[in-house]
């Protein structure tokens, strides 16, 4: 969990956290944060072995909202990264401005604990039987990612044991836009919402690891970029990327016709596009251990959870005109990839035509960051539904670690 950090010039703040009050109307004696500290009898101690006591740290609270079917969110700082906490019981303290009296009071402060709460990573595609797709998206404060130069990707979670990461899925497309916002837009024609994982990485440039491309513009329908190994400088020659093409401000994750690599790691994107379309490739070095050869039906092990990135290639047959030009591989599409997560493992089936027995599979694992709490009522009704969400609760929220 991350927390941020900020230094107060107080003479004294030994009467405690007002988390409550403007800044501005903070009264002498208290701040409106306090991390790595107890009070003790007036005083301000330093505390001992912070990480086995955060939690015991005041966190304050964001944002509030009780949207329907017994559920509350708390939504905490975007620098606070909740998908690793373990569920023990917390306390909320505070009031809501657009608070009912049930649970809270807009006029009262409250100290409730929750036991049976949840960081929830999934996302949902609806039902949607019209031609008309529906989206679901990730934010800036949500994924914290500070660039628009990122991996991003999708599994469905088709049963309780497998998601479904190639194959029939039900995403039409995938974008990042200008202000780094995740959209992924989908038609979910089946009877029922599909849980799904909407999964990400950082990936703006790195000197040996992360390559970008400038933006690159075709100038003929089947159009080819060149990029070698002394323009990327990745650190080895297993590598994964995405290719996203410029609609407007935003950029679409896209498939080119081609993908080629060289032994020493350079690389060529092939695309069909009309003239004057702009796309960006971004490439990343995988290490040794993110990289295994195999065949159809290959099974990448010990994967702890579907948010995989991946591409697989293929050796190019020496008379193809790549081959005398020096590409060596090719990328090849599986017709689908199923992890299942009682195993802790990845399949990738090919078409058994067409599948070569010298596949080489380089991956790596994306993250999904949260950093609401979902809260389910202890009875019928505890959360009426409120139609506003509270932008500045009134809360201080205790008990993570």
């Amino acid at each position: 969990m991350a927390l941020q950090f900020t230094s107060v010039e107080e003479p004294s703040f030994s009467r405690g956290i007002d988390a409550r009050s403007a800044e501005n109307q903070i009264r002498e004696g208290f701040v409106r944060d306090l991390v790595n500290g107890d009070i003790v009898e007036g005083r301000i101690k330093k505390r001992k072995g912070y990480e086995s006591f955060a939690g015991n740290v005041p966190i304050r609270v964001v944002r509030y909202q009780q949207p329907g079917e017994n559920k509350a969110i708390v939504s905490l700082d975007s620098s606070i990264d909740l998908s690793r906490v373990d569920g023990r019981p917390i306390l909320l303290y505070g009031r809501s401005t657009t608070g009912s009296g049930s649970p809270f009071s807009s006029t009262v402060d409250k100290a409730l604990w929750f036991t049976n709460w949840e960081t929830n990573l999934r996302k949902y595609f609806l039902v949607n039987p019209s031609a008309t797709p529906l989206t679901i998206t990730a934010s800036p404060v949500e994924h914290s990612i500070p660039t628009t130069n990122m991996y991003i990707g999708v599994s469905e979670n088709t049963n309780a044991d497998e998601d479904l990461l190639s194959g029939e899925l039900l995403l039409t497309s995938m974008q990042v836009g200008s202000d780094r916002t995740i959209t992924v837009s989908y038609n979910n024609n089946t009877a029922n919402p599909v849980p799904v994982f909407l999964y990400y990485l950082d990936r703006q440039y790195e000197e040996g690891t992360t390559y970008v491309s400038p933006e690159w513009t075709t100038d003929a329908p089947t159009d080819d970029l060149d990029i070698s190994s002394a323009t990327h400088q990745l650190s080895t020659a297993n590598i994964i990327y995405q290719l996203y093409q410029k609609v407007g401000t935003d950029w679409i994750l896209s498939k080119p016709d081609g993908f080629y690599t060289k032994a020493d790691g350079s690389v060529r994107v092939r695309v069909t596009a009309d003239v004057g379309t702009i796309f960006k490739v971004i490439l990343s070095a995988v290490p040794d251990s993110q990289s295994e050869e195999g065949e159809n039906n290959h099974v990448l092990t010990n994967r702890p959870n579907s948010y995989l990135f991946y591409n697989c290639y293929a050796t190019i047959d020496s008379a193809d005109t790549l081959y005398g030009e020096g590409y060596r591989s090719s990328e090849i599409m599986p017709e689908t990839v199923v992890y299942n997560d009682v195993l802790k493992t990845a399949t990738f089936a090919f078409d058994p035509q067409t599948a070569l027995s010298n596949i080489k599979f380089n991956y790596e694992q994306g993250i999904i960051r949260t950093n609401e709490i979902y809260l389910t009522g202890p009875s019928v009704g505890y959360f009426p539904t409120i139609a506003t969400a509270d932008s500045a609760p009134q809360m201080t929220l205790y008990g993570l670690s």
